[in-house]
């Protein structure tokens, strides 16, 4: 006599777990943890900071420290992102309603005018954390790497700017908007 097979795949399929409350509450936690690192590491710098020291401060265990952003390095990246975009949505600065509406500007003044406003509030958000991506960069491949995505989105941002200014025709003769580089 053989044993009747089970199919898996029969009876209710669980729904997944989502809580609005839990969501959060965690999201609440990722930002007491980013701003207790952001804090120490503006202190005391990157390489004196522990995640023990940063999970202390923020009042949560080392685990969830790590849970949350899998090593230093991706928590001072998310520090500087967050810090750059101004909040934790995921929109790149580019996409953002301030920088739309400088690159949807069709007076080459008001595109240079609404340029140097977004680029001093950038940059006032951001100087301390891109110091200690800086000094952190000197000793941490990845912080190098983030140092270096850093400078390539100032990169970008500046092209687009150029690139309107070119469709404008602001541009002094002989002078053109940076070229896309090719993939290699």
């Amino acid at each position: 006599m053989t044993k009747p097979t089970v199919n898996l795949t029969d009876g209710p399929v669980k729904r997944p777990y989502r809580s609005a409350i839990r969501e959060e509450q965690a999201l609440a936690t990722r930002r007491r943890i980013r701003e207790a690192a952001s804090v120490l590491f503006i202190r005391d710098g990157y390489a004196a900071t522990s995640m023990t020291a940063i999970a202390a401060a923020a009042e949560v265990s080392r685990p969830t420290v790590f849970n949350n952003f899998g090593s230093k390095a991706e928590l001072l990246r998310d520090i500087a992102n967050v810090l750059l975009a101004g909040d934790d949505e995921p929109v790149d600065v580019l996409s953002r309603p301030q920088a739309q509406a400088m690159l949807e500007a069709s007076d080459p003044e008001e595109v240079l005018r609404r340029h140097a406003r977004l680029g001093a509030e950038l940059l006032q958000r951001v100087a301390p954390i891109v110091a200690v991506v800086t000094e952190a960069a000197a000793t941490d491949p990845d912080a190098a790497a983030l140092l270096a995505t850093q400078e390539q989105g100032r990169l970008d941002g500046m092209g687009a700017t150029a690139e309107r200014l070119a469709e404008l025709g602001a541009l002094r003769d002989g002078l053109t908007a940076p070229v896309e580089k090719e993939s290699r």
